[in-house]
C-alpha cells in the first residue's frame, strides 16, 4: 500500500521515489504562460509540475523551472516532474523520451507516463522501463488507463506503474480502480480533481 505522508504532502512510490500530493498542470497553457505559471507556482513552494508532450508547452515548462531554480535557489532534486507520451508517437517511444528531455532541458524525468491506452502502448511501456534503466527516468506511470488496459501492461511490464493518473474527484471517485492497482503499489493521481462537471457520485 502505498505511503502517504500528509505532513510533508508525499506519497512513496513504489519505485522508491516520493511524490508531492498537490500540484500544478499545465493542460491548455501556452510556452509563456506555462514559462510563468511554473515559475510563481515554484516561487510559492509548490513541487509537482506535470505537462505532457501533446500539451505543447515542454519548452515553457523547462524554461520556468530553470528561472525558478536560478532565481530562489531551488534544487532539481526537489522539484518533482511529470511528462507524457502521446499516442501517435508509441512506436518510436524511445527517441520521444530522448525529445521530452532535450525540450524540457532536463537530465531526467522524474514520472513519465503513458497518455491514453493506444496501439503500440505495450511497445511505448517497454521503452519506458528501458529509460528507467538507463537513468532518464526515474518513475514510469499511465494515464486514462481502466481495469483492462491496466491489466494488459501488466502482462508484458518488468516494472509495475508507480502512478496512474485518471480523471478523479467527488462525483467519479474511481473507487473499483483505486482497488484493481493497489496490489501494485500503484497510486492513483488525479486530474480534474475538482470535479465540477454536474454528474452524480460514481464510484
Amino acid at each position: 500500500v502505498a505511503a502517504f505522508d500528509f505532513a510533508t504532502k508525499k506519497v512513496h512510490l513504489n519505485s522508491g521515489w516520493d511524490m508531492p500530493i498537490i500540484g500544478i498542470g499545465t493542460y491548455y497553457l501556452s510556452n509563456s504562460q506555462a514559462e510563468n505559471s511554473v515559475y510563481n507556482a515554484l516561487r510559492v513552494g509548490m513541487r509537482l509540475i506535470d505537462t505532457a508532450d501533446i500539451y505543447g508547452n515542454e519548452e515553457g515548462v523547462g524554461r520556468g523551472i530553470r528561472r525558478a531554480m536560478r532565481d530562489f535557489g531551488i534544487r532539481r532534486s526537489d522539484i518533482f516532474v511529470t511528462t507524457k507520451l502521446w499516442t501517435s508517437t508509441y512506436a518510436d517511444a524511445d527517441n520521444e523520451i530522448d525529445e521530452r528531455l532535450e525540450r524540457l532541458g532536463l537530465d531526467y524525468i522524474d514520472l513519465l507516463l503513458l497518455h491514453h491506452f493506444a496501439p503500440n502502448d505495450e511497445y511505448a511501456y517497454k521503452a519506458m522501463e528501458r529509460g528507467v534503466k538507463s537513468g532518464k527516468i526515474r518513475s514510469i506511470g499511465l494515464s486514462n488507463f481502466y481495469e483492462d488496459s491496466f491489466d494488459r501492461i501488466m502482462r508484458i511490464a518488468k516494472i509495475a506503474p508507480a502512478v496512474l493518473q485518471n480523471e478523479t474527484h467527488p462525483y467519479h471517485q474511481s473507487r473499483s480502480v483505486k482497488a484493481h492497482i493497489a496490489p501494485y503499489g500503484t497510486v492513483m493521481e488525479s486530474w480534474f480533481p475538482l470535479g465540477g462537471r454536474g454528474m452524480g457520485i460514481r464510484t
